[in-house]
């Protein structure tokens, strides 16, 4: 399993618990410390990439460098929403190719800019804990739901449930 998200200890051991092989990347963490060193000024200042594609482009040469089929699930959580287009289709792209065949992605999406973000955590099976993150990035991308049916189209399903606080629940099957 790869989670997207912070490490939080209450989810890794739920599903550490229930024998899954856990790999935690906080790609936003990641995300935040790639655009400080982008703003950074002096001699790198002319070589940093000021089109969207291209800076995108240049952080997924940096994450997210497993072997293809590597994981046979992704929690993604809202880290989709932090993301500009260019990086979102591309992150979308990467996590496809790193999913196994039959692998399941679950990704948020806000359906407004939310006034709180959050930190999510596995409790146990019919709870995820929502702990307020005032690091976390803004939402930046807000997608309507033909644009993440979109997003997914490569994925064999897509699936998605209404959630409480303006969140949409996706769930994605690679064929």
């Amino acid at each position: 399993m790869l989670d997207l998200g912070r490490a939080c200890q209450a989810t890794i051991s739920f599903f550490a618990d229930r024998g899954f092989r856990i790999t935690v990347q906080p790609l936003l963490e990641s995300w935040r410390q790639f655009l400080e060193e982008q703003q950074i000024p002096g001699p790198q200042e002319a070589m940093a990439p000021s089109d969207p594609a291209v800076r995108a482009q240049e952080f997924l040469n940096r994450e997210l460098q497993f072997p293809p089929a590597s994981f046979h699930s992704v929690l993604a959580w809202d880290v989709f929403d932090c993301f500009e287009p260019p990086l979102t289709d591309l992150l979308v792209k990467r996590l496809h190719e790193l999913l196994a065949p039959g692998g399941v992605l679950l990704a948020l999406f806000h359906s407004e800019p939310p006034a709180q973000r959050w930190s999510y955590r596995v409790r146990d099976l019919e709870t995820i804990e929502l702990v307020p993150d005032p690091r976390s990035l803004p939402v930046v991308n807000v997608l309507n739901n033909r644009q993440i049916l979109n997003l997914f189209a490569r994925f064999r399903s897509c699936t998605t449930y209404i959630a409480r606080d303006q969140l949409r629940e996706v769930l994605v099957v690679r064929e």
